[in-house]
């Protein structure tokens, strides 16, 4: 910015304006005293009279010109002291001997005076009062001292000082237009300048101006506060603004704007990698413009910093490329046989770029939370399992709320030995609802400590326990169908398709591992008869509790179920012909008393299907009942004769 001291002064708009006065006045004010000081030698007798009178008269123009100048009068006044003055030549000349005294060219300096200063109808004034000065003498005094003879040379004085008159007020008039026009110029570039100072102060990015050297002769403060640089003027802006690897870049692009009539829209709009001081690099949006002025070529780097919007850009995508993997997590577990559980965890895992993940459930009927889900392991730790009264992952269940332990070894409500057996060192656990009710908690781990979790993790891990809480829900459901789908609905153990499935797989098993496999038919003795005299409520009350009563002293690999009406059977794997004898006794000894059941065994011979042992079995029963029911008869391994 510039003071009001840099501005072009203020001419005067009059005459006798006090300013300048002294000057505009010397040099007519010194040639008129020189020559009334010359002829005052020559005067005598009456000119005498006439020669105080020109005094008197140039005294008082003196003094007309000094009022004016002081009291700020109106023009209309500014042509009074030249005219006093054409008065006083016209008496100074008759006071020295009339046309011959040489006096006449003094009537030039009025007019030339108003000439420069007045105006043009002050100036007719002039030159009309010039003609009558020198006409009156002419006519009122005559020869000798005004001869008919002067009547030329007046005629010429006249018309030279109109021609000197106009001539030099049409220069004036010319000269006065171009120093209006320089000063308008002026003002205007002024203005110009105090704009662009004022845009340049105001604007929020960060301005740059450099000749086509690459020198910098300007910086808004906004480019001194991005670049941390106070020193920018008179700086190289490629050594001090430019990284090595986009100075040959940029180089070529200000050679092209500048030789190029028409400038590519590349080149004057892109984006680069600027450097402040302290190293860092600046993503910067750049628009550059070029003038050509008084002070030569200029090229202006509009410069703004696309920081942030790289940051909301980035943010962006991430927040798109969370979106798509929760979509893909949606989308695994929508397909068949995708392990639900499992695909949750990998989701999370990856994710949290976790080294694993986990997922507990409650398990009911244990009241423990259990691994049911894992990525990231060869061996999920399925054996582990945490009281959800007396555990972080059981706070966590209670309260809904997520927790993160960047420490696990430094944090004291964590198992020490569950973390070793875990083999984690961080962990970020995130509970899991379904309406409202808690079941499980998802659980990411580190191998090695973390200082925190980003904001968005924290985010999609709530979608993900969403998901998750999903995949719980639809577990159970599908395993609660399945359940009833392979259990009978009146007694609770296992109906037929499920009987089919377990005595394959038990087959099979025997097969590979050579352990033998028995199978029990059981049937209530006169069921029938009960349900005549009792009624057919009592019978399946009968039913239900024998059912029960088998399942207590059942292992948890044997298999009990439902054949048909009363008959049901017994899969025991690992069982050979004389333990299963034992338990077939068992099972008769845990009726309710008076009432009896016949079974009978058959064990596997190594090569039969499933359906030749149940016939064995079936045909074992049937001997049973025929021998007098009550008793327990087996084929062992042999075909029935």
């Amino acid at each position: 910015m510039r003071d009001d001291d840099a501005r072009p002064p203020v001419a005067p708009t009059r005459p006798f304006h006090p300013v300048g006065l002294g000057r505009r006045v010397a040099p007519f004010g010194i040639g008129a005293v020189v020559a009334l000081a010359i002829g005052l030698p020559t005067v005598t007798g009456e000119g005498a009279a006439w020669y105080a009178v020109a005094l008197a008269l140039t005294v008082g123009a003196i003094g007309v010109a000094l009022i004016i100048s002081r009291a700020g009068t109106t023009s209309a006044v500014d042509a009074l002291p030249p005219y006093l003055f054409i008065a006083a030549v016209v008496a100074v000349r008759h006071a020295t001997g009339g046309a011959a005294s040489g006096y006449s060219t003094l009537f030039l300096v009025p007019v030339i005076w108003l000439a420069l200063y007045g105006s043009r109808g002050q100036l007719f004034g002039a030159l009309a009062l010039v003609a009558v000065g020198l006409a009156a003498p002419e006519i009122l005094v005559g020869p000798p001292d005004y001869p008919a003879t002067e009547w030329r040379r007046a005629i010429i004085l006249v018309g030279v000082a109109a021609s000197l008159g106009l001539i030099v007020q049409g220069l004036v008039a010319e000269v006065r237009s171009a120093e209006a026009r320089a000063a308008a110029g002026q003002r205007t570039a002024h203005r110009q300048r105090d704009i662009a100072d004022a845009i340049l102060t105001a604007a929020s990015d960060a301005i740059v101006s450099f000749d086509r050297t690459g020198n910098i002769v300007a910086a808004n403060d906004e480019a001194a506060s991005m670049f941390q640089r106070a020193d920018l003027v008179g700086q190289d802006v490629f050594h001090v603004l430019v990284p090595d690897a986009e100075e040959e870049r940029l180089r070529a692009g200000m050679d092209r704007l500048i030789s190029a009539d028409v400038p590519d829209a590349t080149d004057t709009r892109f984006e680069a990698e600027l450097v402040r001081r302290d190293g860092d690099r600046v993503p910067a949006d750049i628009a550059v413009a070029i003038t050509d002025g008084d002070e030569g070529l200029r090229i202006h780097a509009f410069v703004r910093d696309l920081t942030a919007r790289r940051e909301v850009e980035r943010a962006a995508q991430e927040h798109r490329a969370d979106l798509d993997r929760l979509l893909a997590v949606a989308e695994d577990l929508g397909r068949p046989h995708v392990d639900s559980r499992s695909a949750i965890c990998a989701a999370a895992r990856d994710f949290a770029d976790a080294d694993f993940a986990l997922l507990y459930t409650m398990d009911a009927g244990r009241g423990r939370l259990v691994v049911t889900g894992s990525a990231g392991r060869d061996d999920p730790p399925s054996d582990i399992e945490l009281d959800p009264d007396d555990s972080v992952a059981g706070d966590a269940l209670r309260s809904g709320e997520p927790v993160f332990i960047g420490d696990l070894d430094a944090d004291p409500r964590i198992d020490k030995s569950i973390t070793i057996r875990v083999g984690a060192a961080a962990a970020f656990l995130q509970p899991i609802a379904v309406d409202g009710r808690p079941v499980g908690v998802l659980v990411a781990y580190w191998r090695k400590p973390v200082a925190e979790l980003p904001e968005r993790v924290l985010t999609m891990f709530r979608l993900f326990a969403i998901q998750a809480a999903v995949t719980v829900e639809r577990a159970d459901l599908l395993g609660r169908l399945e359940s009833l789908a392979r259990t009978d609905p009146l007694t609770g153990a296992a109906n037929r398709r499920a009987l089919d499935d377990v005595l394959d797989a038990a087959i099979a098993d025997a097969g590979r591992s050579g352990r033998p496999l028995s199978v029990v038919m059981l049937d209530l003795d006169h069921f029938k008869r009960f349900n005549d005299d009792n009624g057919h409520q009592a019978g399946d009350d009968l039913l239900r509790e024998s059912a029960s009563a088998w399942r207590t002293l059942l292992r948890r690999a044997d298999t009990l179920a439902r054949y048909g009406g009363e008959e049901f059977v017994v899969v025991l794997p690992d069982g050979d012909d004389a333990a299963a004898m034992v338990a077939a006794d068992r099972l008769r000894a845990a009726l309710r008393d008076g009432v009896t059941g016949s079974a009978g065994v058959a064990t596997w011979d190594g090569d039969e299907p499933a359906a030749g042992l149940i016939g064995r079995a079936d045909a074992a029963l049937y001997r049973a009942k025929q021998a007098g029911r009550d008793r327990v008869v087996s084929v062992g391994t042999k075909p029935v004769p």
